[in-house]
């Protein structure tokens, strides 16, 4: 009877809860995956993988400096609402969070086309490779 007493009296602890985790660390949880798979490329790689390699290195890097550029915005909503940062200190630092953002993204260049059959000399001339 004693054992039924201390099973009721016990309490029932739920799982603890994880917090929501901010854009910005998924951000960059996210770059950090993508460096994580970047691997050493050896000294005769073709040209093809040297250059989908590079689209995945900067890739990483942009994910990585848009998450710290949203870092910046939630840090700025934080403060403000601590009373740190007037409204207008928050809006500027929060467009220049967004302007950081946006300059983040590395254009990619386009596609290779089709091989080509002349090259650029050093000197601006054109070579006929035939």
């Amino acid at each position: 009877m004693k054992k039924k007493n201390k099973a009721r009296k016990r309490i029932s602890r739920a799982a603890p809860t994880r917090p929501a985790q901010a854009v910005s660390d998924q951000y960059l949880d996210r770059g950090q995956d993508l460096l994580a798979q970047f691997q050493h490329l050896p000294p005769d790689s073709s040209p093809e993988v040297l250059a989908q390699r590079k689209q995945q290195l900067d890739a990483a890097l942009t994910t990585l400096l848009q998450g710290i550029a949203l870092g910046d915005m939630e840090q700025a909503q934080a403060d403000h609402q601590r009373g740190k940062l007037s409204d207008q200190q928050k809006q500027r630092r929060i467009d220049t969070a967004l302007d950081e953002f946006n300059q983040a993204v590395i254009p990619t260049p386009p596609e290779p086309e089709e091989s080509r059959s002349f090259i650029w000399g050093a000197n601006g001339e054109f070579i006929y490779l035939g």
